[in-house]
């Protein structure tokens, strides 16, 4: 075994491992880190606008996001934190209800060409990434071509793209990759502008 090896498995062993108490582990830390970071960041960047969420509406959105993304990434921690810790057990809730109302009664939801539609104009309407992110949630994620995506793990996505990753981490479907690119480009003005 060579060392890259090695890192990968105790990357991979970290990766599912359960600690005693859920706020010693690191993913546990980052994910709230991230939270923290994301809301005042969105905050700050909306605040004053019409519609505006407030930074408690906000943090909410971004925590159920973020709590999301965490059940896709880390599902064996999830697991077993899922008693102890309430946003994750939240998010199983809130997982679950969604599966719930998709097989009721052997129903799933059904995509139409008019609600696609109507979805794609919102998306692209969107004037901020309140608004791109109020169409997501409203709409349960995006139904990719090859896959369906929630809005936790959008909103993963979204960040690494705004960090600099290849912006065809993104789905195109409905305008979405172009749109988020629009949106980060506005920001970087309106930062660079507000400095002025």
């Amino acid at each position: 075994m060579n060392n890259f090896e090695g890192q990968e498995s105790k990357l991979d062993e970290e990766k599912k491992k359960i600690y005693e108490n859920p706020n010693d582990d690191p993913a546990v830390k980052e994910i709230e880190r991230n939270i923290s970071e994301i809301a005042n960041k969105d905050h700050q960047r909306v605040e004053g606008r019409l519609g505006s969420d407030s930074l408690e509406d906000n943090f909410k959105r971004v925590s159920g996001q973020q709590w999301e993304s965490f059940l896709n990434e880390y599902p064996e921690k999830a697991e077993g934190y899922r008693n102890k810790l309430e946003p994750i057990k939240s998010a199983f809730e809130r997982r679950e209800k969604v599966n719930q109302l998709n097989t009721e009664g052997e129903q799933k939801i059904e995509r139409s060409p008019k609600k696609d539609k109507e979805f794609q104009a919102k998306i692209l309407g969107a004037k901020d990434f309140r608004e791109f992110w109020q169409a997501i949630d409203d709409n349960g994620g995006v139904e990719g071509s090859q896959k369906h995506y929630e809005p936790g793990e959008l909103s993963s996505l979204v960040a690494r793209v705004a960090n600099g990753d290849n912006p065809k981490l993104l789905t195109s479907q409905f305008g979405l990759r172009q749109k988020v690119l629009d949106l980060i480009k506005l920001e970087k003005l309106q930062a660079e502008l507000r400095k002025k």
